[in-house]
């Protein structure tokens, strides 16, 4: 099945860490399939094992086309980009992405791999982008450019600007190379790395505020949308969290992007999120464990490692 865009394509950026949560991404995803459709997925990552990747191809198997972009993540290196115990270099594979992609690619749609697909992506991926370099939601906690970059007044970007979530993304991969968004996001982050606060996401804010397309909240619902968060101090922010709640029923009937966007992700103990046990249905389904003892083991080291950062924390 041909698209109006080429074949899909779907990419994720991940270390070791995420191997396991991609498998329920994909699981997903690949779930939501409909015909003949059979999209061409990308994992970029260095630090990837060969058995992970080995089980990460035994999810897809033979509905998508499946490709190990690795070794490819060099130039990062002698970038300085800022990264600390929470934030790996993974972090900025997106970045990257769209210059590693074949030339035959024009779009990309990338995904964290802390999301849940529910449906199909075919409705995202023809998504009109209306000239711009991406699509993108808003983001449901940041919310404005003034939250998010702290020197928007020094860069001249007006502080009402919407601040997108950078967890979904359609990318229009010319544009994107044309416009040297990679190198233009890498002198933004070696200039202000000391006043980021939201690592590469600021730094894509920054380079792409005026360049990007705001997509429907339900490609990208975040944990801030359905945890009951208030936000008394912001009342516009707090009309748009009530607006996107009351259409929260319609929606979810609909192909939507479960994001897992807060600390606590539905693979860590006390996770109190309403969708967690849809990411525990799709890892179990995704036949990432060749047992449900090897699924409990590594959902026991999980809570186990979770635990003892939170101990250290207090340190």
């Amino acid at each position: 099945m041909t698209e109006p865009h080429g074949t899909q394509t779907v990419a994720f950026g991940i270390d070791e860490r995420f191997a396991v949560p991609c498998a329920a991404t994909l699981s997903s995803f690949l779930c939501g399939l409909h015909g003949e459709v059979r999209p061409n997925v990308y994992i970029l990552s260095e630090s990837l094992r060969r058995s992970s990747w080995l089980r990460l191809q035994r999810v897809v198997g033979d509905r998508a086309e499946m490709t190990w972009l690795q070794n490819a993540t060099l130039p990062l290196e002698r970038k300085d980009l800022v990264t600390s115990r929470t934030i790996s270099k993974a972090t900025y594979y997106r970045v990257i992405l769209p210059e590693l992609l074949p030339r035959i690619s024009k779009r990309v749609v990338y995904l964290d791999a802390d999301t849940i697909v529910q449906g199909d992506l075919e409705e995202l991926w023809k998504q009109p982008l209306n000239g711009n370099v991406v699509g993108a939601v808003r983001d449901q906690a940041i919310y404005r450019i003034q939250c998010g970059l702290s020197r928007h007044k020094e860069l001249g970007i007006p502080p009402d600007q919407p601040y997108f979530n950078a967890g979904v993304l359609i990318v229009d991969i010319e544009r994107w190379r044309e416009e040297q968004i990679t190198e233009r996001f890498v002198r933004y982050q070696q200039a202000h790395s000391n006043s980021n606060r939201f690592w590469d996401q600021d730094g894509l804010n920054a380079v792409l505020y005026d360049r990007w397309c705001q997509l429907d909240a339900r490609w990208n619902l975040q944990t801030v949308l359905v945890d009951g968060t208030r936000a008394r101090r912001d009342p516009d922010r707090c009309a748009y969290l009530n607006e996107l709640r009351s259409r929260l029923a319609e929606i979810t009937i609909t192909d939507h992007i479960i994001h897992f966007t807060q600390e606590s992700k539905p693979w860590h103990p006390r996770c109190l999120h309403p969708h967690r046990d849809l990411f525990r249905k799709h890892l179990q389904r995704s036949g990432f464990f060749s047992s449900r003892l090897s699924l409990k083991s590594w959902y026991m080291r999980e809570q186990m490692s979770w635990a003892y950062g939170k101990w250290q924390s207090r340190w």
